[in-house]
């Protein structure tokens, strides 16, 4: 048996506008000095159960008042990714070093991890963050969470992957894995999902001198860090698209009694990557430049700095270059081109690749000695792919 912990007990109802929930936090039935809170998306209300546990709390009300959710974080990991994408402190504050990448850009914290499993996640709690997503209308997605697949780009999370980018405009970045640094490590849905943008993680020497207090860094070398995934997945697909700092000294919750702490993964380089694209649209919006998901793709992967010493495999494109990546979109905002989507698929290819996806492939794998000993045919198909609402007149004039 394992006791569920403390039960509180919970007032709803509609204050004539919305539907508030009342927590007794102190289990002793005086509801005085409660807070009302409504859903969290639309007031941003957060109580605390109390002094000891410095446990923040939020609410999200359903089915007309019937069931209340109550939200807490399940660890620290996703409050430190927050951070990293888009902490921000007042510039008189003591803090102003911590802010993110990008700070101030607003977030929707969509909770994928159950707390009853350790904080792994659920392919429901994924589907309905796909849905959550497109209620408050997101434009960009970071997802710091996956694992290894044998089976890439197939599933229903994926097929809601594709649509959420493909047929929505969101941009959807996420964390390559943790399993490195063999080949075809790299994990789902990450770098093993075609609509998503799978980052690997980097450090520079600066990074091993404040975040590892390694004393003589000017012999060291920018690297790859030795656990991030490398490509390519077994389907043939390059696997990681771009690679961002690994490393950071980022916030974490108040119930961890401290400010910030050190954490290391692509959960860390995806963020950081989610921040700096975060910045590249802004800077369009203000300009009032339109953008597609795989225009700003292929910005980031024509601009990414490569770096020597690195190979692709691990790194991908190169470093994700802001400035870059918006003078591409700014030169290249009239090209009708960038803004459509290419499909890549590989047949003829006999080897343990297309044993293994059992279809059409996303590029040439050959990793067995016998799969180089004859002359093999492969047929490369490049498609088109149109967003659903598209002009026709101006698919027709891209077919001549």
């Amino acid at each position: 048996y394992d006791p569920p912990g403390r039960i509180f007990d919970v007032v709803v109802f509609n204050d004539g506008k919305n539907w508030r929930a009342v927590v007794d936090t102190k289990c002793d039935g005086d509801l005085s000095g409660a807070k009302p809170m409504a859903d969290y998306r639309l007031e941003h209300q957060y109580g605390t159960f109390s002094s000891l546990d410095l446990m923040n709390y939020s609410v999200n009300i359903y089915d007309n008042g019937n069931l209340v959710s109550i939200v807490v974080t399940c660890g620290s990991h996703g409050t430190h990714v927050a951070g990293i994408v888009a902490a921000n402190f007042p510039e008189s504050s003591e803090n102003v070093s911590m802010n993110g990448v990008a700070p101030g850009a607003q977030i929707v914290s969509i909770k994928i991890g159950d707390t009853r499993l350790g904080s792994m996640e659920t392919n429901t709690g994924m589907c309905r963050a796909i849905q959550a997503i497109l209620r408050n209308k997101c434009d960009l997605v970071n997802m710091s969470y996956g694992e290894p697949t044998s089976t890439p780009n197939k599933g229903y999370f994926v097929e809601l992957s594709a649509e959420l980018v493909n047929n929505h405009g969101v941009i959807f970045v996420s964390s390559a894995g943790n399993a490195g640094p063999a080949l075809s490590t790299v994990g789902a849905p990450g770098s093993t999902t075609t609509e998503i943008i799978g980052v690997g993680a980097y450090v520079s020497p600066g990074m091993m001198e404040s975040e590892y207090a390694i004393r003589d860094v000017k012999s060291m070398k920018e690297v790859q860090y030795t656990w991030s995934s490398r490509g390519p997945t077994v389907n043939g697909h390059p696997g990681v698209c771009i690679s961002a700092p690994g490393g950071a000294i980022a916030p974490v919750p108040q119930w961890v009694l401290q400010k910030n702490t050190l954490m290391n993964g692509t959960s860390m380089a995806s963020p950081n990557a989610c921040g700096g694209i975060a910045l590249v649209l802004s800077a369009l919006r203000t300009l009032g430049i339109k953008w597609t998901p795989h225009a700003v793709r292929r910005a980031v992967e024509n601009t990414a700095k490569l770096v020597d010493g690195i190979e692709c495999f691990a790194l991908g494109y190169g470093l994700l270059q802001v400035s870059d990546c918006f003078n591409f979109l700014e030169s290249n905002a009239k090209n009708a081109e960038s803004a459509f989507a290419y499909s890549i698929s590989v047949r003829g290819h006999a080897g343990l690749v297309a044993t293994c996806s059992g279809g059409p492939t996303k590029g040439v794998y050959l990793r067995q000695a016998a799969e180089v000993i004859g002359v093999q045919d492969v047929s490369v198909s490049v498609k088109p792919s149109f967003h659903e609402d598209a002009d026709k007149k101006i698919m027709q004039a891209f077919e001549q």
